[in-house]
Order: C-alpha cells, then structure tokens, then sequence
C-alpha cells in the first residue's frame, strides 16, 4: 500500500508541474498581443534610461567620494609624516644626549686616570716591555717602540720595577722613566 500512495503522489506532483509550465507559456508567448510588446519595449527602453542615469550618477558620486578620500589620504599622510618627523627628531635628541653623557663619563675617567702603573720584572726584554706598554694602551706599535729604543741605544738598559707613566706620553717620556 506505501508504493501506492508514493506512485500516487509523484504522478499528482508532474501532473502539476506540467500545468503550471503549460500555463506560463500560454500567458507569456500566447497570451500577449502587440501592444503588450510595445509596452514592453518602451518599459525595456525607459529601463535602460534609469539605468544609464543611475550608472552616470554613480560613477560622478564614486569620483567624488573617491576624490574626498584621496584628499583626506594625502591629509593624513602629511599628518603621519610630520608625527614621525617630530618622533624622529626626539629619538636623534635623546641619543644625542646619551653620547654625550657617555663622552662626559669617560671624559671624566681619563682625567681621573692620569697615569699608568706597569710593573717590570726581571728577564724581560724590550719586547716584552712593549707588548706590556701597547696592553696597557700608552703605545701603538711594539716594533715601532722597539726600532725607537734600539736607535736610542736604551734596550739594553731597561730598568726592573714599578713605574707610573703619563696617558699620552712620547716614546722619549716612556723611556726617561723606564731607564733611569
């Protein structure tokens, strides 16, 4: 009995579907007469009118709108560039301040570092002794210091102790020290 009805209702539901096609097509392609497809036309015609002009409408309302926003774009840029201008100029200027206050600090340690304490022990050779003085940052060469001691005729009269040497001092001031 279930196969019955569900024949039963799917040849009631084509039965409707194909009349309602039926119908549609008599309405629309039978059922009209000429002045139905004049208006038609004329409906078709004044449509793409409205069309037109609400296309033409919106593209001048689009350019208007997109050229307020280009404006209020180019305002904000030169806004964020002025701010970055202003955040970049406050960074230089703390930087600044902090090479200066670290230039001040060792300013004030080489003024409070006068002098050199370097201690001489027995067997060391002159180039020992320039290694040591170039550690200890008072020359900048050990074979330059060396050529210089050798042309003084000092290398063989170095002096075992400890000496205080003047930051900045010349070759001739270092070796008045360690050889008297």
């Amino acid at each position: 009995m279930k196969k019955d009805n569900i024949c039963f209702y799917r040849g009631f539901g084509a039965g409707i579907i194909i009349t309602v096609m039926i119908m549609f097509l008599s309405i629309n392609y039978f059922g009209k007469d000429e002045s139905d497809t004049i208006k038609d036309n004329e409906n078709t015609k004044k449509e793409e009118t409205l069309k037109e002009i609400i296309t033409k409408q919106g593209k001048d309302k689009i350019e208007q709108d997109q050229k307020k926003v280009d404006e209020e774009i180019k305002e904000n840029i030169a806004e964020d560039k002025e701010k970055i201008k202003e955040e970049i100029k406050k960074e230089i200027i703390e930087e600044l301040k902090e090479v200066a206050e670290k230039e001040k600090v060792e300013t004030e340690l080489v003024k409070q570092i006068e002098e050199v304490i370097i201690k001489i022990e027995y067997g060391m050779g002159s180039n020992d002794v320039a290694k040591l003085l170039m550690k200890k940052g008072l020359i900048s060469d050990v074979k330059d210091f060396n050529s210089y001691m050798k042309i003084k005729e000092k290398v063989r009269k170095i002096q075992v102790g400890t000496f205080k040497i003047k930051i900045n001092s010349t070759y001739d001031e270092i070796i008045e020290k360690i050889v008297s």
